[in-house]
């Protein structure tokens, strides 16, 4: 069922994607946790991201990271922290965003992940941007894609670099 909703996600079917991670969260609710719980329930918060339904996603997400809290898991905390970024940013509530992408890259730094740190810095660099700090968003952006290179993550430090042409026009 996770993987028709990730199918119907890519396909940006957002309702079914919808449907099949619900499910699947609901399953999973009467389960003992393996670490797959937090990540169903991160699934039901990029569905609601991606329809715009921020207060939502947020919910999801603060689920999932409670979880993943209790489990221990570093790696999942900074995802979901960075998700949380971009729903507080799509809200307008640029300073919960921010200190969402900073609680993200204190968790990457503290266990060396590189490419996460990334993410975050493109988070910060699109904040910045609508809170119209072009220079900081230009060098979020920077950082961006300096850890992007340094990870050796190619499409992601494409993206990096494209963010950063649309900075600076």
């Amino acid at each position: 069922i996770a993987n028709l909703g990730s199918n119907y996600f890519k396909r940006k079917d957002y309702v079914k994607a919808l449907e099949n991670y619900l499910e699947v969260a609901r399953i999973e609710d009467g389960c003992e946790d393996k670490g797959f719980k937090s990540t169903s329930i991160y699934a039901v918060g990029t569905v609601y991201n991606a329809m715009d339904k921020y207060d939502l996603a947020i919910t999801y997400f603060e689920k999932a990271l409670a979880i993943d809290v209790a489990n221990g898991d570093t790696t999942k905390m900074a995802d979901r922290y960075m998700a949380m970024g971009n729903a507080y940013t799509g809200l307008g509530n640029f300073k919960e965003a921010r200190h969402k992408f900073i609680e993200a890259i204190k968790l990457c730094n503290a266990i060396g992940e590189v490419y996460r740190i990334g993410f975050s810095y493109m988070g910060l660099a699109k904040l910045e941007f609508k809170e119209g700090n072009y220079e900081e968003a230009i060098k979020q952006g920077e950082l961006a894609r300096k850890h992007f290179k340094s990870g050796e993550r190619t499409s992601d430090w494409l993206g990096a670099c494209t963010l950063l042409g649309e900075l600076y026009i």
